[in-house]
């Protein structure tokens, strides 16, 4: 679903006071707006002007992804905020581990993975022994049992043991600490590092793009990643991306305000997607723009890559020949000023096999 936002984490409280008619609580919070919800509705506040809300959505899924997509293009720096009493359940749902009957199945599905030989295998074994022995007939039940159930239950345990561990997000990291989930290294060509509740990375050395990734430890066969990212005004790129190897598809920004889908086929080479294009969804160089990049394989079907910009679809590509599924996400910049500076936030990382952003076109050929 598109603009599906993270589940908020447990915080003090924002105070509401009287001004913000309608709620009851506030999930995240920026210094111009507050996001939150009513009985019935999830809102967009504007905190410069105490009321209703300025922007109002059912208390559905689709209502909270369309408001989630609506405040991050109005605040790209935001902060989780929850209410003292907890966020609404409807929102804390959306990434959580499976439960109820889900839950129960996996767990039995584990439990017949381990008893599968050790309970028929057992009996099966033991008939064998005793028919040689001429003691019984032919245990045509109890190998049956052995032969055929056990495995079943072995294939249970494997499905049980993989639902237990699915979680649809993998990441979200608003570099609030010293020790993000991507790299701080630094050399003579650029230096990446943590300051002031953001990502940077300062490129000194402009003769060669540079990478920051982090890697999953399994694939996924649909990434989605987000990203906050302030460009620069001197002449440059920015990119988000879904890597497979040393192949990713990358949505680039432009310092001219272009923006474009492109393929890293290697380290050294890289194809367009798409023609770059002008978009008023993209903010001018100096202010923050949200950058969005979905990446579904497709097996036998063509490989969908989809990019949005301050919440509004821009791309939708279909790759004929493209890769199944991705282990890691992260960012390819480039400058040709030394010192150009690029500082990225608030990045979002879910697996998941969203819908288009637009009915998806043939990748153009080059």
């Amino acid at each position: 679903m598109e603009g599906t936002g993270p589940e908020p984490k447990e915080a003090p409280a924002e105070p509401l006071g009287q001004g913000w008619q309608g709620a009851i609580g506030v999930t995240h919070s920026g210094p111009s707006y507050l996001l939150g919800y009513g009985s019935d509705f999830y809102g967009v506040w504007d905190r410069n002007k105490p009321g209703l809300p300025i922007w109002r959505f059912p208390r559905t899924d689709e209502g909270w992804g369309a408001a989630w997509s609506q405040f991050v293009a109005m605040e790209p720096r935001l902060e989780n905020v929850p209410s003292a009493e907890g966020p609404p359940k409807d929102i804390l749902v959306k990434y959580a581990p499976p439960g109820g009957w889900r839950s129960a199945l996996a767990w039995l599905g584990v439990a017949f993975g381990f008893l599968a030989y050790i309970v028929p295998g057992f009996f099966a074994l033991k008939s064998v022994r005793r028919w040689k022995r001429r003691a019984i007939p032919r245990p045509t039940f109890a190998w049956v049992m052995g032969g055929a159930i056990g495995p079943l239950f072995v294939v249970l345990g494997v499905i049980g043991y993989l639902s237990l561990g699915e979680s649809k997000f993998l990441l979200e990291e608003h570099f609030s600490s010293a020790h993000p989930a991507f790299t701080t290294d630094s050399d003579r060509f650029v230096d990446f590092s943590v300051a002031d509740g953001a990502y940077h990375i300062l490129i000194k050395d402009g003769s060669s793009p540079q990478t920051a990734r982090h890697i999953f430890h399994y694939t996924r066969h649909g990434l989605r990643i987000e990203s906050t990212v302030t460009m620069p005004r001197q002449s440059s790129f920015f990119s988000v991306g879904c890597w497979n190897g040393d192949g990713a598809y990358l949505l680039v920004l432009l310092d001219t305000g272009e923006v474009g889908l492109f393929e890293n086929v290697t380290p050294s080479e890289r194809r367009a997607l798409t023609d770059p294009i002008r978009t008023d969804a993209v903010r001018p160089p100096g202010e923050p723009n949200r950058l969005r990049i979905d990446c579904v394989g497709g097996s036998r079907k063509p490989t969908i890559v989809s990019s949005w910009v301050n919440g509004k679809p821009v791309f939708s590509v279909a790759v004929s020949d493209g890769v199944d599924s991705f282990d890691a996400v992260g960012f390819l910049v480039a400058a040709e000023a030394d010192g150009t500076e690029f500082v990225v936030d608030d990045v979002l990382v879910v697996a998941e096999r969203p819908p288009p952003a637009k009915s998806p076109v043939p990748a153009i050929e080059t």
